[in-house]
């Protein structure tokens, strides 16, 4: 493994200076969503408000983003994140303040994640769209596979910083210490150095069309009529539905089957991301995306085996390592997804396509959410992970099936790409 490698994209000043935001930013998102697990099931001890929750705040995702590609050509991706993280910032101070005072609800708690959810359909696809502006095209992969690796630091620190917060102090300082973060994040934007050709990009092609719904319908055409972007979403699609709530039931296996606490929960997330550390930190090693097809095929019957034999050890040490595994699969799926949509989409599309793939990831998790925490509440979250994790390895087979014909249509693009020898 070689670092000249696994750190090429750090050539570029501006993605030193995104990671850096990045980092305390990703690690504030990460001790609020374990936060927000734990006030919303302190609140109402049902597993189905669990469901709610992250289908509210997941939700605009499936009904915003799409939108939210054609406005992100249109504007400068830096202003559009900079707007939305002070929006954000604004959120979690306020969430903070009113756990605090004490003043905290459900339907407040509700309000404030469907908002944050509406601001998140926008900063998803901008932030994806603007990481590629930013580094070469032959460096996406690797961009991509070191912002899950920070993304991914985060989510080991971030859950146990926060069941540290809520067991020792009080649940309302991990919402300041994220509002904090926000600032970062928003300083490092605004520093940035962004040529000019980067800044007008909503000025090219087809773009130019003045109608929301024509620039909407152009991107809906072009990602199901191009057959390995089309293959790649639906694949994504699926996994979100049927795998990815396993996040939002492991509270209830932390508290209820093996009886723990907040911090048992932060260790079972921490695992997670220890897995996808590693995961990422592979990805990021790799000198291209070639071979990232078959990751995206097959590491969603990874992750279904090792979720439904989670469900069935004892031993405490063997679920952490099962966790670890789960993360690395999973992100296995989202890094390298994402790095193959954004090098064989067109430019003048690529904002659009990443939004239809934010819906794909985070649009489609709040129906697979609701789906869970509902089958949840009426066979218990045993039967339920078995559930998840068995449709996940027979996503992998039907998937299998398709691929011959995804390497076929995506090896003309690769030699178009200098990926590949002509």
């Amino acid at each position: 493994m070689s670092l000249s490698t696994i750190g090429r994209s750090f050539a570029s000043r501006n993605y030193q200076l995104f990671f850096l935001g990045q980092s305390l930013s990703l690690l504030g998102n990460w001790i609020t969503k374990t936060s927000i697990l734990w006030l919303a099931y302190d609140l109402t001890h049902s597993p189905l408000f669990l469901g709610v929750i992250g289908f509210l705040s997941q939700i605009p995702n499936l009904l915003i983003t799409p939108f939210a590609g054609v406005i992100i050509e249109h504007h400068q991706r830096r202003r559009v994140l900079i707007f939305a993280h002070s929006l954000s910032m604004l959120i979690f101070l306020s969430l903070g303040l009113l756990c605090l005072t004490g003043l905290i609800n459900t339907w407040l708690l509700i309000a404030l994640s469907i908002t944050q959810g509406i601001i998140n359909s926008i900063v998803l696809p901008a932030r994806q769209t603007f990481l590629g502006d930013i580094v070469q095209k032959e460096d996406i992969g690797n961009a991509t596979a070191l912002h899950s690796s920070l993304a991914t630091i985060c989510r080991i620190i971030g859950p146990g910083i926060a069941g540290f917060l809520i067991a020792m102090v009080d649940i309302s300082y991990c919402f300041f210490l994220d509002a904090l973060s926000y600032i970062a994040v928003i300083i490092a934007l605004a520093v940035m150095h962004i040529p000019p050709k980067q800044r007008d990009l909503s000025l090219n092609g087809s773009v130019e069309k003045p109608f929301l719904w024509q620039n909407l319908r152009e991107g809906g055409i072009y990602v199901w009529t191009f057959l390995p972007i089309r293959l790649i979403l639906l694949q994504i699609a699926a996994m979100s539905f049927l795998g990815m709530s396993y996040r939002s039931l492991l509270l209830i296996w932390a508290t209820e089957i093996i009886k723990g606490d907040a911090t048992t929960l932060g260790y079972l997330m921490a695992a997670t991301g220890v897995g996808a550390l590693f995961a990422a930190l592979y990805l990021s090693n790799q000198p291209s995306i070639l071979g990232f097809a078959e990751l995206v095929t097959f590491a969603p019957a990874v992750f279904g085996f090792a979720l439904v034999t989670f469900c069935f050890v004892d031993s405490w040490l063997f679920s952490i390592i099962l966790m670890a595994i789960v993360g690395a699969s999973s992100l296995m799926v989202s890094s390298a997804s994402n790095a193959m949509l954004q090098t064989i989409a067109d430019p003048d599309k690529r904002a659009r396509v990443m939004s239809f793939y934010t819906m794909a990831m985070m649009g489609i998790l709040p129906l697979g959410e609701l789906f869970m925490g509902s089958l949840t509440q009426s066979i218990g979250i045993t039967y339920t992970l078995i559930i998840s994790g068995s449709s996940c390895i027979v996503l992998a087979i039907f998937s299998a099936m398709n691929l011959p014909n995804l390497q076929l249509v995506i090896r003309p693009i690769y030699i178009k790409n200098g990926l590949l020898p002509g």
